[in-house]
């Protein structure tokens, strides 16, 4: 995980010193997010061409464009961006203009600090597609509005897909990922499906069953390695035998987990 946004823009503006804001310019800023659009370069041509354009019309100098090929705006460490804020920290430039505010960063909470940023170092934003400019009052209120439309649009898209998920795994049909202990892959009319693995499910009936009758975990590991017991990944571990536990409904009941943890508490103040 990388540094938070505050930690990243006082890192950059450490190593910027003011050069000049005699005059408005602009630096434009292209992202693409995927290897093959890096490659074409199609994408980022014409996120420039239009940005330029934009600047053009608007009488603003445009001092750069910068690009960043290949990369997610899931955070601000990014080659590219972390160039377009080090050229406002310095003062190349007090204009940053974006094709949509996505090619930006698509955090909400990012985009509030850079924006309290801008705001305090003088600078603006100014998205082409979306027709804002932080310059404006209007402009900022607009873009915080769109900016949370967008990240609910996306938290509604993750649940739908939950769902979507959800129901897969009720038809039995593989949802992606490891093959699932327990289970075999096969294709049924078109359709990755999951069958029972009838040895593996043996093996997961007698680990549950150690469970039932409070088997610890590394006791169950010995147990298994002892009996040459084949192995999901490699070796067994707790990990292992907590996901196949979970899986099929053994999860230990949480007043047993506060008694153990209340245990162990009482156990090292003693």
């Amino acid at each position: 995980m990388g540094p938070s946004v505050t930690t990243f823009l006082s890192m950059i503006a450490m190593n910027g010193s003011k050069i000049n804001q005699d005059s408005r310019c602009a630096v434009v800023y292209t992202r693409v997010s995927t290897g093959e659009q890096a490659e074409s370069r199609l994408s980022l041509q014409a996120q420039a061409e239009r940005c330029q354009a934009y600047c053009l019309a608007k009488g603003w100098p445009v001092v750069e464009v910068i690009e960043d090929a290949g990369e997610s705006a899931k955070d601000l460490v990014r080659p590219g961006i972390t160039k377009v804020l080090l050229m406002l920290f310095e003062g190349q430039t007090d204009m940053l203009v974006v094709l949509k505010l996505d090619r930006l960063t698509r955090s909400v909470k990012d985009l509030g600090e850079i924006l309290e940023k801008m705001e305090h170092e003088n600078w603006s934003l100014s998205a082409v597609e979306e027709s804002f400019d932080t310059s404006t009052a209007s402009g900022r209120l607009a873009l915080n509005v769109l900016m949370a439309v967008s990240q609910w649009e996306r938290e509604a898209i993750g649940e739908r897909t939950v769902t979507a998920l959800e129901q897969k795994r009720k038809l039995g049909e593989k949802t992606g990922g490891l093959r699932p202990y327990g289970w075999d892959v096969v294709e049924v009319d078109g359709r990755k499906k999951l069958v029972e693995n009838e040895v593996e499910q043996a093996v997961i009936r007698q680990i549950l069953a150690w469970r039932r009758r409070r088997k610890s975990l590394a006791w169950i590991v010995r147990a298994l390695e002892s009996r040459k017991v084949k192995p999901p990944d490699g070796a067994w571990n707790l990990m292992t035998l907590s996901r196949i536990c979970k899986r099929n409904g053994l999860v230990e009941p949480r007043k047993a987990r506060r008694d153990k943890g209340q245990r162990r508490l009482n156990g090292f103040a003693g």
